[in-house]
């Protein structure tokens, strides 16, 4: 990107004098899960419908509202892609998913008798969600707090020194996994 930007600069496309920072300091790499943390966390996850969601995010790369939104015939195993519907910023678009992940996806619908939503709502809880076919990011965002303050993971990270606080994952953290 920075060698496009400057070459653009460079050939007279772009105006420095417009750029709002003519120079990035460094970019951040985003936490990750690792193999050990992951495998705690889904021995530790004892509600299906968040271990589901988080292998999906996992095994795709979705955000959470992607992940709740998902119906089931979205889902292509022939072609192991996952369509994915008014994602951020109202675009469509495919993501990969892995064939090894069918039988999970079939043996949820068939437990949480899902007909339409992969993760129907049978019942409003606020009136923010009242209209909504399927459950909210919240409760996905909450099951996954629980399991991770049972777990006690934290972000190992350099930045932090011996005694300070460190960062928590959020289910986001599963995309960049992915």
């Amino acid at each position: 990107f920075l060698k496009f930007v400057r070459r653009g600069i460079r050939e007279g496309y772009l105006d420095k004098s417009r750029l709002i920072s003519s120079g990035i300091k460094g970019t951040r790499i985003p936490n990750r899960f690792t193999k050990e943390q992951l495998l705690c966390y889904f021995q530790t996850c004892d509600g299906v419908q968040i271990a589901i969601a988080s292998f999906i995010a996992l095994w795709s790369g979705l955000r959470i509202g992607d992940v709740v939104k998902m119906k089931i015939e979205d889902f292509d195993f022939e072609r192991e892609i996952l369509k994915v519907v008014q994602s951020k910023r109202s675009k469509d678009r495919l993501s990969p998913f892995l064939l090894e992940g069918k039988s999970i996806i079939e043996k949820w619908i068939k437990y949480s008798g899902a007909t339409d939503y992969l993760f129907p709502s049978y019942e409003s809880h606020s009136m923010a969600t009242i209209h909504e076919p399927h459950i909210s990011t919240k409760t996905i965002s909450n099951g996954f707090n629980t399991v991770l303050r049972k777990t006690q993971l934290q972000r190992e990270d350099e930045r932090y020194r011996q005694g300070t606080p460190r960062k928590k994952f959020t289910f986001h953290t599963f995309r960049h996994t992915f």
